[in-house]
């Protein structure tokens, strides 16, 4: 009955689900309102900024704010999303507004707001992203015309990783990996891997972390919320240490042994254990870690999840 639907009277009108932003992305247009149901205390902001910025192919926090705009909208802030609204559609960026729930005289007014659009360029990059609860306010109208997606955090710990790796990006990780390689000149290779270590580490931390607030009293105590920007923090702070604080390595007394008192040596057996000094130096010396562990623990861990 759907394919029937869809081939003769359009895509629109057959209610295929969505599944995800991106999906909602492709299927949106600038003439397409995008409403967000949120499902407990998810936040797609961040990942809508992410979307943004591949969309109009920029990158860098600056070029992101030129392309992705937000707003928490309430009962007096009226004006100000329609403003906002009208410098987006001009400047083809996108728009989302958060908590439409919080204000029954905004969600009154969705079905002019769903008739402003059909104004706009169809070609326009520009989209409209609104984001609330299940709420009766909510015009019949709009949900007819509208593309539904319910939005909920990842479970699992596997997700949780997956969308902690979208928040650092790409190019954050191939410039925290680039400053590396120019501070450790000698060890840039032993320095990148334990970055890439460290990072799966900590993402793996925060997952488990996000995890156990599912056992409730049987997980923790008290109930903790763990956000992105814990991590985010985690991994500017791992990232400084292994750029900036690398441990340097100290001389070992041992190879000073010998060294311009071979001349005052009278004896032919010191004499020989110097010439065979250190030929085992290789196997025996344990390999030089510059890793700043201390740091690490410190201020990555005890800072952004033991303060907790």
């Amino acid at each position: 009955m759907s394919d029937f639907t869809r081939d003769t009277l359009g895509v629109k009108y057959a209610n295929v689900p969505v599944g995800s932003l991106e999906d909602a992305c492709q299927e949106s247009t600038s003439h397409t309102l995008v409403l967000l149901l949120l499902r407990g205390n998810s936040n797609p902001h961040a990942k809508l900024e992410r979307l943004a910025r591949k969309a109009h192919g920029t990158s860098g926090e600056n070029a992101s704010k030129k392309c992705f705009e937000t707003l928490a909208i309430t009962e007096d802030r009226m004006e100000a999303f329609v403003g906002l609204l009208q410098r987006c559609i001009m400047d083809e960026s996108w728009l989302y507004v958060s908590d439409c729930h919080l204000s029954e005289a905004f969600l009154k007014q969705l079905p002019h707001v769903v008739a402003f659009l059909k104004r706009n360029n169809l070609n326009s990059k520009f989209r409209l992203w609104l984001s609330t609860k299940p709420h009766e306010a909510l015009p019949l109208s709009v949900l007819q015309n509208c593309i539904k997606l319910a939005y909920e955090e990842p479970k699992g710990i596997r997700r949780h990783m997956g969308n902690l790796y979208d928040e650092i990006g790409e190019a954050r990780f191939k410039k925290s990996t680039a400053a590396m390689k120019q501070s450790s000149t000698n060890n840039a290779a032993t320095t990148e891997t334990h970055y890439k270590r460290l990072l799966f580490t900590m993402a793996f931390l925060h997952g488990l972390l996000l995890e156990r607030n599912n056992f409730q009293q049987l997980g923790w105590i008290e109930p903790y919320q763990f956000v992105n920007n814990d991590f985010c923090l985690a991994e500017s702070l791992v990232s400084y240490g292994l750029e900036k604080l690398l441990v340097k390595k100290a001389p070992d007394p041992r190879h000073q042994r010998g060294k311009g008192g071979r001349t005052n040596v009278s004896s032919p057996d010191v004499s020989l254990e110097d010439d065979f000094h250190g030929l085992d130096r290789g196997e025996d010396e344990p390999q030089h870690d510059a890793t700043p562990w201390q740091f690490i623990k410190g201020a990555a861990l005890e800072l952004c999840y033991g303060g907790k």
